[in-house]
């Protein structure tokens, strides 16, 4: 059987929980979908309804914020020195508990905003790594990327 790790949203305990139930939902259906994972969850015997937030005024608060943060990391601006296009907006870190969302202009101009995006690039490069590492086409382009991270 497979070891379940939890990442962003799922802590290791809830991930060897759902995990092995995700996997067989998958086997079962020959893939999971959303819709088949929710069509599950809402019977109240299963160990996935719990995920689940069942109060549709709360429900519809937090839609209402997953939709804002899709809005403002849905606006892109031209990088004129690269000729590409960018998030025109960032998320930020002020201290442990504020989060926001800050323009590219304004982290491009304050030192620790800027060492933060970075370091924030480097982790999502590792993650990214981390997820493709079992193809061993892309190896060169992980050695390329690493000895650049070095120079920084």
């Amino acid at each position: 059987m497979n070891e379940f790790k939890g990442t962003l949203y799922m802590n290791d305990k809830q991930a060897q929980t759902y995990g092995p139930m995700l996997y067989d939902l998958s086997e079962k259906h020959k893939g999971l979908t959303p819709e088949l994972l929710l069509k599950e969850a809402r019977k109240k015997r299963s160990p996935l309804h719990s995920w689940f937030e069942w109060d549709d005024t709360e429900a519809a608060e937090h839609y209402r914020l997953i939709q804002a943060r899709r809005m403002i990391r849905s606006v892109e601006v031209v990088a004129n020195t690269h000729d590409i296009n960018v998030r025109a907006l960032q998320q930020v870190r002020y201290g442990d508990d504020e989060v926001k969302f800050q323009t590219i202009q304004t982290i491009a101009s304050d030192e620790e905003l800027r060492s933060q995006v970075i370091e924030k690039a480097r982790r999502e490069y590792e993650a990214w790594r981390k997820r493709w590492i079992i193809y061993q086409e892309l190896e060169p382009l992980f050695a390329a990327t690493e000895e650049a991270l070095l120079k920084l």
